[in-house]
C-alpha cells in the first residue's frame, strides 16, 4: 500500500469526523447516516492517492471504523456540551434571581437547603466546609448571573462559566455513553460506511476510468 494512500484515508476520515461533529453542533442532533459518508470519504481519500487492492481495502475499512467511532464520540461531546449548558442556564437563572437577595450566612445556608445544594436536612446541619465551598465556587456565579441577567449566549461564553461546566462534567465518560447509545441503526450505517470504504479501494483503476468515460 502506498504511503500517500494511507495519508488520503486518514485525511478523509478526519474530515468526515469533523463534518459529523459540525452537523451535530449546528443541529443539536446526531445524524446516524453521516457515518456512511465518513466511510465513503475514507475510501475515496485512499483511492484518490493510489490505494488499490486487498491491503488498501482492509486498511481503509479499519480506518473507516476508527473514524466513525471518533466522529460519534465528537458528536456526543458536542451534544452534551450544548444541551448541558442550556440545562444549566435554565436551572441557575431562577436561583440566581433569588440569590441576589441573600445577604447573611443564615440566609445562605437556608438557600442551600431549599435549592438542594446540600444533603443536610436543615441549615444548621450543613458543615462549615460545605458552606465555604459553595461560597467559593457557586455563589459568585449565582450573584453575577442574578445581577446581570445575561442571555444564554452571553452567559455560556463567560470563561468562569465554561470552567464551572468543565468541572461539573469532568466525570462524564463520552466513551461509555458512546457504547451504551449504539443501536441497530448506528450499526447498520457503520457497516455501510466500512463496506463502502472497502469496496471503493477494491475497484480496479481501469474500471474506474472506463466508468468515468
Amino acid at each position: 500500500m502506498k504511503p500517500m494512500a494511507l495519508v488520503g484515508a486518514v485525511a478523509g476520515g478526519a474530515l468526515g469526523a469533523f463534518i459529523w461533529a459540525l452537523v451535530a453542533c449546528l443541529t443539536g442532533f446526531e445524524i446516524g447516516y453521516v457515518a456512511w459518508g465518513v466511510g465513503g470519504l475514507v475510501g475515496f481519500g485512499c483511492y484518490a492517492l493510489g490505494g488499490r487492492g486487498q491491503t488498501a481495502a482492509v486498511t481503509a475499512a479499519g480506518l473507516a471504523l476508527a473514524s466513525i467511532l471518533v466522529g460519534k464520540a465528537l458528536t456526543i461531546q458536542q451534544i452534551l456540551s450544548s444541551a448541558g449548558m442550556r440545562q444549566l442556564y435554565d436551572f441557575f437563572m431562577p436561583q440566581a434571581q433569588a440569590f441576589v437577595h441573600v445577604d447573611s450566612e443564615d440566609e445562605c445556608r437556608a438557600f442551600m437547603v431549599a435549592n438542594h445544594y446540600t444533603d443536610a436536612a436543615s441549615p444548621d446541619q450543613i458543615p462549615d466546609e460545605e458552606v465555604d465551598e459553595f461560597k467559593a465556587r457557586t455563589a459568585p456565579l449565582l450573584k453575577d448571573m442574578g445581577e446581570k441577567k445575561p442571555s444564554f449566549d452571553e452567559w455560556q461564553d463567560e470563561p468562569k462559566v465554561q470552567e464551572f461546566f468543565g468541572k461539573a462534567t469532568a466525570d462524564v465518560s463520552v466513551v461509555t455513553i458512546l457504547f451504551e447509545s449504539l443501536g441497530p441503526i448506528d450499526l447498520i450505517f457503520a457497516f455501510l460506511g466500512i463496506a463502502t470504504a472497502y469496496q471503493v479501494c477494491m475497484r480496479p483503476e481501469k474500471r474506474a476510468w472506463s466508468n468515468a468515460a
